[in-house]
């Protein structure tokens, strides 16, 4: 089962950094959180975790954060990968996930259970919808055979039934992410590729590495990724929307709550000056939220949040 952190929006503007320098992070510090986690996502207001080392039928066992108590709440069922999105002032996040078997599940908040979708899949993204009637979520995803398919929301007649509808793809792709209305995605040899919503069609994007990613993130109006030689690139809307080279890194995540990396087992935050240095913590995947906050878990599965 693909466990791919999902997460993008055309740039409207590109800052250029002076060369990388370590900046002292201040009062700005990460502070752990209990419990241990593998996978985490975050929204406006919902983070949730997996953990793979409490198996249960279906994957890992499910973790809901309660701010209240500044705590991991297990959430019953078992999945592979989640993912958590959508949320805005007018309407709340969206939890989907997907077992072991490819089973699809969404969260229901009034029931507080995960209910069963139709069809199966390898991976899924959430992110804030809105681009039409039919569509106030983007949900997506990757079938078991690389097909995308997109979720129709019963929203008016004109809408039609709820469902999965697929969406034509030039290649099997391998990762999908979804932010603000934005659809991206890499194929299964990692080549960039972007969704117009207006034409229904995908676009190769160039720049990278040999034009191509290692993995792709949707900031608030730009669109990052992470690059084979160890290279973190923005793309430039002024270059055709090919991918620039801006600092080092191997990961990279993105969202309304700041553009972050991770760079030689340091985390590094992309603002409009310097990159910002936070040193020693070993991190090994990170999630951005949009209001969420950003989170990180290290080598020995702590979970820890940034105070800024």
């Amino acid at each position: 089962m693909s466990r791919i952190n999902a997460r993008f929006a055309l740039c409207l503007t590109l800052i250029c950094w002076t060369a990388a320098a370590v900046v002292p992070a201040s009062a700005q510090y990460f502070q752990q959180i209990p419990g241990t986690l593998q996978h985490i996502a975050a929204g406006r207001t919902e983070v949730w975790g997996l953990n793979y080392e409490v198996p249960v039928p279906g994957g890992a066992s499910i973790y809901r954060y309660n701010p209240s108590s500044q705590s991991f709440v297990l959430i019953a069922g078992g999945l592979g990968q989640i993912a958590v999105g959508g949320g805005t002032p007018l309407q709340p996040d969206q939890v989907w996930g997907v077992n072991e078997w490819g089973d699809i599940y969404q969260y229901n908040f009034s029931s507080n259970v995960f209910v069963q979708m139709p069809g199966v899949a390898e991976q899924i993204a959430v992110g804030v919808g809105g681009s039409d009637v039919c569509h106030p979520f983007e949900v997506w995803a990757i079938s078991t055979n690389q097909y995308i398919y997109r979720w129709n929301y019963e929203v008016v007649p004109a809408c039609g039934p709820a469902g999965w509808v697929q969406i034509a793809n030039p290649y099997p792709f391998s990762q999908i992410v979804t932010g603000d209305s934005d659809i991206w995605a890499l194929d299964i040899i990692d080549r960039i590729w972007h969704y117009n919503l207006v034409t229904q069609g995908w676009t190769q994007i160039g720049g990278g590495c040999n034009n191509t990613l290692t993995e792709i993130a949707v900031g608030v109006n730009d669109v990052w990724g992470a690059g084979c030689n160890g290279t973190i690139y923005r793309s430039n809307p002024f270059q055709g929307g090919d991918f620039v080279a801006v600092a080092a890194g191997t990961w990279i995540a993105a969202g309304g709550n700041g553009v972050w990396g991770i760079d030689a087992g340091d985390v590094v935050h992309f603002t409009s000056g310097p990159p910002a240095y936070f040193l020693g913590l070993q991190p090994m995947t990170m999630a951005v939220g949009t209001g969420g906050g950003t989170w990180l878990i290290n080598g020995s599965d702590q979970v820890y949040v940034f105070v800024p």
